[in-house]
């Protein structure tokens, strides 16, 4: 049994029928925790469940998992809005986060919901333009994230979770900034940072650049992990781990300094610098 769930009986059905009543409800109130009873509302919501709908991407809806959740549900009960996954599809043909129309099931996610950019090919990708956007949870493998300034206004992404990159960008402009519980960045996924990204970061495989942006919470590199800075900085906490080889680099001309505490293994493969990157690199003593 749901508690603090919001009812809907049989002598609510409208004259169109428990089943159009059940759908009108999960479509206005996905976030609502809902409980039906009387048998026509049970049998309406399980014969949704049967039938739950399928996307064009041929991906169950949001609405029709939480449906279909209902069959293993005592009471035919549905919890909705629980860190539910969002998935972008841009299908507003604009790149606004906040627009309803960008996610699958047409709803924008919110604070309780964690968010999905896992399909590829899709042309239009989301910016925060000019507001502070906040969510659970962020799983990312493809597409790309532009955290920017809009109209005057600095915008802010925060994860009140973790998030997992393991492929696409996110891009922090300058005066703008990226929270997170944990960043975990694999694979081919990339940060760049010119504004402030605040939480542990752990880069395996995968690549963070600063551009003169300010990064807090400490760094961990393994596995072929790649920490850049193209323009003078420094980090603070750093840990490297694993045989590598990780890269850490500074651009032409640029100096990176580590000034917090250094944790690394003797027997980690360092590389400092590229052919491109000149710059140097200094530890704190």
């Amino acid at each position: 049994m749901v508690q603090s769930a919001r009812k809907f009986e049989d002598y609510r059905c409208p004259n169109f029928g428990c089943a159009a009543r059940v759908q009108e409800i999960i479509f206005r109130a996905p976030a609502l925790s809902l409980e039906f009873t009387g048998p026509d509302m049970k049998n309406a919501v399980q014969s949704a469940a049967n039938k739950a709908d399928f996307n064009k991407q041929g991906q169950k809806s949001r609405r029709g998992l939480l449906l279909a959740s209902t069959a293993l549900v005592a009471g035919i009960a549905i919890a909705g809005g629980a860190n539910a996954q969002v998935v972008w599809d841009g299908g507003a043909g604009i790149q606004t986060w906040q627009n309803n129309l960008n996610w699958v099931d047409d709803v924008a996610p919110g604070a309780a919901d964690n968010v999905a950019l896992t399909t590829p090919g899709i042309s239009v990708q989301p910016t925060i333009d000019g507001t502070t956007v906040n969510i659970a949870g962020l799983t990312m493998s493809t597409g790309q994230i532009e955290i920017r300034t809009f109209g005057g206004s600095n915008s802010a992404l925060n994860v009140t979770n973790g998030i997992a990159l393991s492929g696409g960008l996110i891009s922090v402009q300058s005066g703008n900034s990226l929270s997170a519980a944990t960043i975990d960045i694999t694979g081919t996924g990339a940060i760049t940072n010119a504004g402030s990204v605040t939480g542990a970061v752990s880069v395996t495989d995968g690549t963070f650049t600063n551009n003169g942006g300010t990064l807090t919470g400490g760094l961990t590199l393994s596995g072929t992990g790649t920490f850049r800075s193209v323009t003078t900085g420094t980090i603070g906490d750093l840990t490297i781990t694993g045989s590598g080889p990780v890269t850490i680099s500074a651009g032409a001309g640029a100096t990176l300094t580590q000034t917090g505490t250094l944790n690394a293994v003797s027997s980690t493969t360092v590389n400092f610098g590229s052919l491109t990157d000149t710059g140097t690199v200094g530890f704190h003593a």
